[in-house]
C-alpha cells in the first residue's frame, strides 16, 4: 500500500515523499533512474536493498542513499514492512499510479501472493525515468552476506 506523504505541488516539485506498507515480498526489477535520486527509509520490519552490485539488510531506522545511475532493486523481508520514499527531483511522482487505482479507504490485507503489476512496471519504463536492466536479482541467504 501506498501512501504520499508530500507531492510536488507541496514541495515547489523538488521531492516528494511516499510510504510503502507491504508483506514479505521478491526483489523487484533490477533498474535504474537518469534523472532522479531514490532514497529508502526503513521504518518497520527488515528489507533487503541491492545496489550496484552488493545486497544490504536495512531494519528500522536504517536509511539507503541512491543517486540517479544507481542500478538498484530492493524486497520487504517480513510482514508489516513500512519504508518511506524521498525521491528527488519529482519526475516520478506519476509511478504509483500505473500500479493502483486512488482511494480515500485505508485497505491493507497480510498475506496471499505477492504481485508485480508487469504491464504497469512497463508502461512506467516507457513513459518515466525508468531503465529496467535486468531480472530480479536471486536473494542470498543472511549468513552468505
Amino acid at each position: 500500500m501506498f501512501t504520499y506523504l508530500s507531492r510536488p505541488a507541496n514541495t515547489g516539485s523538488n521531492y516528494f515523499a511516499v510510504h510503502t506498507k507491504g508483506a514479505k515480498s521478491p526483489y523487484i526489477p533490477l533498474h535504474f533512474h537518469e534523472q532522479h535520486t531514490e532514497n529508502f527509509l526503513c521504518t518497520e520490519g527488515r528489507m533487503w536493498i541491492y545496489a550496484n552490485g552488493r545486497e544490504v539488510l536495512l531494519t528500522k531506522g536504517d536509511f539507503l542513499h541512491a543517486p540517479a545511475g544507481t542500478i538498484h532493486s530492493f524486497a520487504f523481508d517480513s510482514h508489516s514492512t513500512q519504508m518511506v520514499g524521498f525521491l528527488t527531483p519529482s519526475v516520478f511522482n506519476g509511478f504509483f499510479g500505473y500500479f493502483n487505482k486512488p482511494t480515500e479507504d485505508y485497505m491493507y490485507t497480510e498475506g496471499g501472493e505477492p504481485y508485480m503489476d508487469m504491464e504497469g512496471f512497463g508502461r512506467a519504463q516507457a513513459e518515466m525515468d525508468l531503465t529496467v536492466v535486468r531480472p530480479p536479482p536471486q536473494r542470498r541467504a543472511a549468513l552468505d552476506i
